[in-house]
């Protein structure tokens, strides 16, 4: 497969040409929802009127910021104010791409198709919510924790901290990332490695968590002001909605109905499922657990420190997840590609995608289940003509993409803006 790589530069910015074409062809709707509230704080920082108060939407300045910069210089038009989700979007397949490319140049490019092509991702780029801009940022301090923890450069650490802070002025679920953190910290500490790296980053991270507090003391009077405004905002909003029962089935089965009734999530769902049938290189497992922890924390993540009140289920706040399982994927695509243990891993794509499938008609969408039987017809397809598609590998690898691409086109098509 490395052959149909040889320009991969080029076809990183073909990816890149295709993500803002899907953001263009979507078209950025008018501000509506918190996106307007985004909005109308930065033209009150615009006419200097702005007044700092309680609500986590009015100090979500990585969000406010650049969305008031390119307002500025573009005008005030759903175009311009929707770009900074774009470039934070095409940033992370950037990001994405030049990580994995040196460790698998294969699973680099599939990763970011996979990427680019996502239904969540796009339809996100598109409006100035905040949840792509933490993704991306969570995703650069996982960078620099992977880079440098078998780096001496002090660089890595600061970097990581940095990323953060920026991270968490975009949104506070930014702490959701603490879990894997601690996970690595432990795992590499009792192995006895990276102590010199976990030393600076943690004296970076308190340095960072000082800042913050005297920063916003001096401003309110109040060192836990960022914890006060959270704490407020979420429990009237969201906290009172939650009965017993009803908390129950949030920390159970609803997050996996929720996630598996969406396109953008259901098919790299069942795609990082498929891996773990396969051969997964040594340099990407610690991939599989940032998948399984950074899960499994918003799956039990709450926004509230007194009450219970897990993480919504709207599609754009679980957005970090769709990075990992993009790379999960990938592998779990090359290693079909690539026939890998080829009984195994085609069986099971077979079946996963068949049961899938007819749950889907049943469960959601007769159309989009029709993505499911044509996936799980490929195998059948690629051993039938086992042949021909050895010989043109370029045509299968755009099979294996055709459903995922396919769902994608045709949202745009029905929903499009234009």
């Amino acid at each position: 497969m490395q052959h149909l790589f040889r320009f991969r530069h080029t076809i990183l910015f073909l990816m890149l040409i295709l993500h803002a074409s899907c953001w263009y062809l979507l078209k950025p709707p008018a501000p509506h929802s918190d996106d307007l509230v985004y909005v109308q704080v930065a033209e009150s920082i615009a006419d200097g009127s702005y007044e700092l108060n309680e609500s986590p939407k009015n100090h979500r300045f990585t969000v406010i910021l650049p969305a008031l910069f390119f307002m500025k210089v573009f005008g005030n038009n759903p175009f311009a104010i929707s770009l900074w989700s774009l470039l934070c979007s095409m940033a992370t397949i950037v990001a994405l791409y030049y990580f994995l490319h040196r460790v698998n140049a294969a699973i680099a490019i599939l990763s970011c198709l996979l990427l680019s092509l996502n239904i969540i991702q796009v339809i996100h780029s598109t409006v100035l919510f905040p949840d792509i801009i933490v993704s991306l940022f969570i995703f650069l301090v996982v960078i620099m924790i992977f880079e440098g923890r078998n780096n001496l450069s002090g660089k890595f650490p600061f970097l990581a901290a940095l990323f953060f802070l920026i991270g968490f002025f975009a949104k506070e679920i930014m702490l959701l990332l603490i879990p894997f953190i601690l996970y690595m910290t432990v795992a590499d500490l009792k192995k006895g490695e990276s102590k010199l790296f976990w030393k600076r980053f943690y004296l970076w991270m308190i340095s960072v968590f000082f800042l913050l507090i005297t920063g916003f003391y001096l401003i309110t009077g109040d060192f836990l002001f960022i914890l006060h405004s959270v704490e407020n905002n979420h429990n009237t909003v969201f906290v009172p909605e939650l009965s017993n029962s009803d908390l129950l089935k949030r920390l159970t089965i609803e997050p996996l109905v929720f996630l598996f009734s969406l396109p953008g999530y259901v098919f790299l769902i069942l795609f990082a499922l498929i891996s773990f049938s396969a051969k997964i290189p040594d340099n990407l497992k610690e991939w599989k657990y940032y998948l399984l922890i950074l899960t499994a924390t918003f799956w039990w993540a709450t926004t509230s420190v007194n009450y219970w009140a897990p993480v919504l289920l709207y599609d754009r706040m679980w957005m970090p997840l769709i990075v990992p399982l993009c790379v999960m994927s990938a592998i779990a695509l090359h290693a079909f590609f690539e026939n890998q243990k080829t009984g195994i891993t085609q069986i099971v794509f077979t079946g996963v995608f068949l049961i899938s499938g007819i749950l889907y008609a049943f469960c959601n969408s007769e159309k989009l289940s029709l993505m499911f039987f044509l996936y799980a017809l490929l195998p059948v397809i690629f051993k039938w003509k086992k042949n021909y598609f050895e010989k043109n590998k370029s045509l299968r690898l755009l099979f294996l993409l055709l459903p995922y691409s396919i769902t994608l086109f045709y949202f745009i098509l029905k929903n499009t803006n234009h």
